[in-house]
């Protein structure tokens, strides 16, 4: 799970840089009234560009998951996968000693539980960084912007500390609000976050919040995407 997150963190910059000249690369070599001008084949251009752009994102990071847990399984074996995350000690990659004690966790999950359910809110989360790469490359119609903006809330968000240990300072809201930006979501401690969030009157986890929250917001930004595409035509029918 460590891991997990500093793979993360290659991926998402990875994901902006190759995604944010998606739609804009057309307004700079001027191909958009080509690829707009025609009466039928808009809708399906669109989606093909949508959905290469959510299987650029995904399959990287499902790569670099796949490979490392192979490393992994061969130097160390599949063994200890019904250990419950109590009893794990997570090690820092760059100190070399546990910064991440699941002990203090008391959701009965076991160890191969707690790493799908970690590659699972990552992949949700890289789709949202293909999203709005795409979403961004369309509105800004430029690279540059569309790839700084997210960069720099990403670099931004590196360096300010976890809230997720302070629940009882004076201002409660804003670090609940704040531990569901991605590069606390990506990282192993949000397991520890047992907090409960009432929608509608319904009690829900904390992680089953964050795989719907970032499950919408994905698909929304694609829903604009699409819709800014469909719009902005050479011959409005």
């Amino acid at each position: 799970m460590r891991l997990a997150y500093w793979l993360n963190l290659m991926v998402l910059p990875f994901v902006f840089v190759c995604l944010c000249g998606s739609f804009s690369d057309d307004h700079v070599y001027k191909t958009w009234p080509i690829l707009t001008s025609s009466k039928h084949g808009r809708k399906s251009l669109a989606l093909a560009r949508l959905a290469a752009g959510e299987t650029l994102a995904g399959g990287a990071i499902l790569m670099l998951f796949a490979i490392t847990a192979a490393i992994q399984f061969w130097v160390h074996g599949a063994q200890g996968a019904n250990t419950p995350i109590q009893l794990l000690e997570l090690e820092s990659v760059l100190l070399g000693y546990p910064d991440v004690r699941l002990c203090d966790s008391s959701r009965a999950m076991t160890a191969g539980q707690g790493v799908l359910v970690t590659i699972g809110m990552s992949l949700l989360i890289i789709l949202f960084a293909g999203a709005l790469a795409m979403l961004l490359s369309k509105l800004f119609r430029r690279a540059i912007p569309a790839l700084a903006l997210p960069l720099g809330l990403l670099l931004g968000s590196l360096f300010l500390e976890s809230p997720l240990f302070y629940f009882y300072g004076p201002d409660r809201i804003y670090t609940q609000i704040w531990s569901y930006v991605p590069i606390h979501r990506m990282s192993p401690e949000f397991l520890l976050d047992e907090r409960l969030v009432s929608l509608g009157g319904i009690q829900l986890e904390s992680i089953t919040v964050s795989f719907c929250l970032y499950g919408l917001l994905a698909i929304l930004c694609l829903v604009w995407c699409f819709w800014l595409y469909r719009r902005h035509v050479v011959e409005q029918e």
